[in-house]
């Protein structure tokens, strides 16, 4: 059993060594989440509702708290936020 401790903290200093690497270490966890998830896309932009309805960004977070997110990502100037021109109801998150 300590082995398998052993091994989730050097995933946790290894984790932690490439945020800083790539300079995601300021993010709190669920920015990071919302960050990462877009990285992962191999289509982007993509749809907000499509990002917020994926079942583990809705198990991990509130819609509030999601909210929040995409503000800090922006603000931190990570993504952009912009309407879709086919719905105009429908916003599109792209990385800079």
């Amino acid at each position: 059993m300590k082995d398998t401790y052993q091994k989730l903290f050097n995933l946790r200093k290894s984790l932690d060594f490439w945020e800083k690497e790539i300079g995601i270490d300021r993010l709190n966890t669920k920015s990071k989440i919302i960050f990462e998830y877009l990285l992962s896309q191999k289509k982007l932009p993509i749809s907000l509702n499509e990002i917020r309805n994926d079942n583990f960004i809705e198990k991990k977070m509130s819609i509030a708290s999601f909210n929040r997110c995409i503000n800090e990502l922006i603000k931190s100037k990570r993504i952009k936020v912009y309407l879709d021109t086919n719905d105009r109801r429908s916003q599109i998150i792209d990385l800079f």
